[in-house]
């Protein structure tokens, strides 16, 4: 039988940079891995989604980020928000269903909403990026360009959403700027071996001390950059796991994830030899 978590705050280990809030029970065994739904800029419009989400019985998992993650950052993906929506990934067409195409009143919208102040363009442009905008700023620009004559039938926002999904699940590659320095942190490494095979027995403390910092920077850099590239996935709208990064950029965060391993392990080894 599948534990059960009572209703409250749990915390995860400290290095997750996660507080998870559990609306009602949840089984937290055998269920299928939870990806991130949606983001939001405050706990209560997470909580008001994942309701209407639960009561269709869809299991949700809101999370409190405590810092910006560097894969999203390096994507640039990464808006800021402070507060994710995870849901299962088999869930998501239902959970947009949901959440998108429920009826809004404009009354009920704040009169200083600035969706409200957009001109049609704008509106428009809300529907065809739905996953920057969220739902409820999706539901008032599509109320709202119907009260103005522009009614978008079911057809075309399914062609936008198809669209849109295309164009997020596009694979990118690495910026020249960031490739040069992956490359060139493995290559620095390498040149603390020789600098200690050569000098290191008349090295002075200084010295010593400058190569150290200019070691174990880029090193570092190079492992971290390296390792995202190759693990980066996407969530798209559907649901869908798809690698951030093309194959030829996945394989040029191979290399430098391998070359800076074996710069460490060569030069640790020399270091340690001297």
């Amino acid at each position: 039988m599948a534990a059960l978590i009572k209703s409250s705050s749990l915390r995860l280990p400290a290095n997750t940079g996660y507080r998870l809030f559990i609306p009602s029970l949840q089984p937290v065994c055998n269920m299928p891995e939870l990806l991130t739904f949606q983001t939001f800029a405050g706990i209560d419009e997470a909580r008001e989604a994942a309701e209407i989400l639960e009561k269709n019985g869809i299991v949700t998992l809101i999370a409190e980020r405590n810092g910006r993650q560097l894969d999203a950052v390096l994507i640039g993906n990464d808006y800021g928000d402070k507060i994710t929506l995870k849901i299962a990934g088999s869930d998501f067409t239902a959970a947009n269903d949901l959440l998108y195409n429920a009826p809004i009143n404009l009354a009920d919208v704040p009169a200083n909403h600035p969706v409200l102040a957009l001109p049609s363009a704008d509106l428009l442009d809300i529907l065809s990026k739905p996953d920057e905008w969220g739902a409820y700023n999706y539901r008032i620009a599509k109320t709202l360009l119907a009260e103005r004559g522009i009614v978008i039938a079911d057809t075309k926002l399914k062609k936008l959403a198809e669209e849109r999904t295309a164009i997020l699940a596009e694979r990118k590659t690495l910026s020249p700027l960031l490739l040069a320095a992956g490359y060139a942190s493995s290559l620095i490494n390498l040149g603390r071996l020789f600098f200690y095979v050569g000098f290191a027995a008349g090295a002075t403390g200084a010295t010593d001390t400058m190569s150290e910092a200019v070691w174990y920077f880029p090193g570092f850099f190079g492992l971290v950059l390296g390792g995202v590239v190759v693990t980066a996935k996407n969530t798209l709208p559907n649901g869908e796991r798809t690698p951030v990064y093309t194959a030829g950029t996945i394989k040029h965060g191979m290399a430098m994830f391998g070359l800076n391993a074996l710069a460490w392990l060569v030069n640790i080894i020399a270091y340690a030899s001297v």
